[in-house]
């Protein structure tokens, strides 16, 4: 049976009525794995802002460099065929940070228990990216152009939700 006393505190002098609780673990305050269990355990999920940082500028970079590789081919089919380097070139770096993409994505879902959809987006997005390259390479135009506005367009779409939904604190 619980008692409480005249202030409306219960048996370890905790007030009653508020909903968080703060547990700690042996000397001093909880600190990481300890902290995240206790906290998951009495149902207040640790966020952490370093993993939605991260996707929010790998992100935002991929879509600055896609965008930057339609401007290099269409100078390109200007004439300018001192770009089509600086398009091949842009390509390898847009595939290491789509992977860093992938790797943000990974540990968001992993720290911050977010849904599974941003870390398929960015496995399908890397993919896409891959066989852009290669139908660049292959220079197989009838596909390494349109794989090139889906892949601008999925990137919008990454775009917009990432900065839509606020990182954590």
């Amino acid at each position: 049976m619980r008692q409480t006393d005249s202030f409306g505190t219960g048996e370890l002098g905790v007030p009653q009525g508020i909903a968080h609780t703060t547990v700690q673990v042996g000397v001093g305050p909880p600190s990481g794995d300890v902290r995240a269990k206790v906290q998951r355990a009495i149902g207040h999920p640790v966020q952490r802002a370093w993993p939605k940082w991260w996707l929010k500028i790998t992100i935002s970079v991929h879509a600055v460099l896609v965008f930057a590789q339609a401007v290099m081919a269409g100078q390109y089919l200007a004439g300018d065929y001192g770009f089509l380097e600086q398009h091949s070139v842009n390509a390898m770096v847009i595939g290491v940070v789509c992977a860093g993409t992938v790797g943000a994505a990974y540990f968001d879902r992993r720290f911050n228990a977010a849904t599974v959809w941003p870390l398929v987006a960015a496995v399908l997005l890397f993919l896409a990216d891959i066989g852009q390259m290669a139908a660049g390479v292959w220079r197989s135009m009838a596909l390494h152009v349109p794989l090139g506005v889906a892949v601008t367009v999925a990137v919008v779409f990454q775009l917009v939700w990432v900065w839509r939904k606020p990182a954590a604190a």
